[in-house]
């Protein structure tokens, strides 16, 4: 297992970072996501526990759920589905706090990719690459 751990300041106060995090529907947005969609409402409506997303990111494509949702604070989720390659994951969790210079925002999440003999290489890549990606939608925050 791999945990990536990305700690930010985004100069957006905490209600419009959390908004912003927890449109589903519209993650195509942020840099490196090709394609995302809303597959399932959660509680409250549309964005919170329960709901179910799908985020593509190049040929991968992830299916998550919300486990959960707490407005302005913290916002959790798992990854339930993936193709091409089973990612096991532990789960994946946003924290913000308020800062005078905006919002702290704290992303971890643990996984591995299930591959035979090269999962565990394949995986500390992986984790490079959305470490990155984390960092790179956090940072692109206030342009929207």
């Amino acid at each position: 297992m791999r945990t990536i751990d990305v700690i930010e300041t985004v100069a957006l106060p905490p209600a419009q970072v959390f908004a912003l995090l927890a449109d589903h529907a519209n993650y195509h947005r942020f840099p490196g996501i090709t394609a995302s969609a809303l597959l399932k409402e959660g509680e409250p409506a549309p964005n919170g526990v329960g709901a179910l997303r799908r985020i593509s990111v190049g040929e991968m494509v992830l299916q998550e759920e919300i486990t959960a949702f707490e407005p302005s604070q913290r916002l959790a989720y798992r990854i339930v589905a993936s193709k091409p390659v089973t990612v096991i994951h532990e789960g994946g969790e946003i924290e913000l706090s308020a800062v005078p210079e905006g919002t702290r925002v704290r992303w971890r999440s643990t996984f591995k990719l299930k591959i035979p003999l090269v999962g565990w290489f394949l995986t500390r890549r992986a984790a490079r690459r959305f470490h990155g990606g984390f960092r790179a939608i956090l940072q692109a925050l206030p342009k929207y």
